[in-house]
């Protein structure tokens, strides 16, 4: 499918995206910073794709524009939409989302006949129940990691001082520090 992707941030655009086959669906999970996303009108006629999509935002906040207007939203929230029809999303910070393809025709049986919310639908949001809270544990735990190296090395930075001031005490003939005669360890044999 033809997009087009523009970031206005200083580093450009900086995104990754993990591609997930489920039969006939494809999940991507898609994290980047402040960027857009459009399908223009030309894109569309030029490169159809017959699907619909599910966007689940993460994290960040987004609009999106379409033929009929404009929406915004916030982490949490769903946007169903179709790929034959021009959009845009535009993305004012960091963002993180779930995305689903679903072929039309998949669509139309399991969403629209019946009415009803299909069994993948509800594996689906469970499944992004499951994701969300490992982002939150992993980010709990990121945080966790960089106050232990911060207390590393300020350890470890003191100790280099006080070793530097040991040697420098050591090198003055009228110190008062001295290097005591080596023991013999009770366990080594020599």
């Amino acid at each position: 499918m033809t997009l087009s992707c523009t970031s206005y941030s200083e580093p450009g655009l900086l995104a990754r995206q993990t591609d997930i086959e489920l039969g006939e669906l494809r999940l991507a999970e898609i994290a980047g910073n402040a960027h857009t996303i459009e399908r223009s009108p030309q894109m569309v006629r030029s490169a159809p794709k017959d699907s619909v999509f599910a966007s689940l935002l993460l994290t960040g906040e987004t609009v999106f524009l379409h033929e009929n207007g404009c929406l915004a939203a916030t982490a949490g929230e769903l946007f169903v939409y179709d790929t034959l029809r021009p959009y845009l999303f535009g993305f004012s910070s960091s963002m993180w989302q779930i995305l689903v393809d679903v072929p039309r025709e998949l669509f139309t049986q399991a969403c629209v006949e019946d009415g009803l919310t299909p069994d993948s639908e509800i594996r689906l949001r469970q499944q992004i129940v499951k994701l969300k809270e490992l982002r939150a544990k992993d980010t709990e735990e990121l945080s966790q990691l960089r106050t232990e190296v911060d207390h590393l090395v300020r350890a470890v930075d003191q100790l280099t001082v006080e070793a530097q001031q040991l040697r420098g005490a050591l090198s003055q003939p009228t110190s008062l520090v001295r290097v005591l005669p080596a023991q013999p360890h009770p366990n080594r044999t020599l």
